[in-house]
C-alpha cells in the first residue's frame, strides 16, 4: 500500500501556522531589539583616567627622579645633591635653583612634581 497524500487542508493549515509562528517571532525580536537601534553607535563606556606621575622631590632617589620627562640621570643627580645641600624643597619652583633647570623645563616638571612637608623632622621631635 502506497501512502495517500496529505489532504490539501492540512497543508494549507501548516503552512498558515509556520507564517503566523514566523511572524509573531519577529515582532517579539522587533519588540526586544527595535528597529531605532540597529544602527546606533554603542553607549559610551567611560574611559580611565590615565596615569600620572606625581614625584616627591624631597623623597625621591634618583631612579624615580630620572622618570620625569626631559629628566636623564645626570639631572637627577644634580637634583638629589642640592637636596643634600641646600636642604628640603618648599615649592616645586626651588627646582629653578638646580644647574641646567630654567624656566621652560620648571614649567613643564611643575605638573609632575610635588613637595611633601617632611614629617620626619617634626617640630615636636626636635629638643
Amino acid at each position: 500500500m502506497t501512502e495517500s497524500p496529505e489532504p490539501v487542508e492540512s497543508r494549507l493549515f501548516d503552512s498558515v501556522m509556520r507564517r503566523i509562528l514566523g511572524i509573531s517571532l519577529l515582532g517579539l525580536l522587533l519588540y526586544q531589539y527595535p528597529p531605532t537601534t540597529w544602527f546606533a553607535d554603542p553607549p559610551e563606556t567611560p574611559h580611565p583616567e590615565p596615569l600620572t606621575l606625581s614625584v616627591d622631590l624631597n623623597r625621591a632617589d634618583i631612579r624615580e627622579i630620572s622618570l620625569l620627562p626631559g629628566v636623564g640621570p645626570k639631572l637627577a643627580q644634580r637634583i638629589v645633591d642640592d637636596r643634600d645641600t641646600n636642604g628640603l624643597y618648599e615649592s616645586v619652583e626651588q627646582l629653578d635653583r638646580v644647574p641646567g633647570i630654567g624656566a621652560k623645563m620648571l614649567q613643564s616638571l611643575s605638573k609632575y612634581c610635588r613637595v611633601e612637608p617632611d614629617t620626619n623632622h617634626s617640630s615636636a621631635a626636635r629638643p
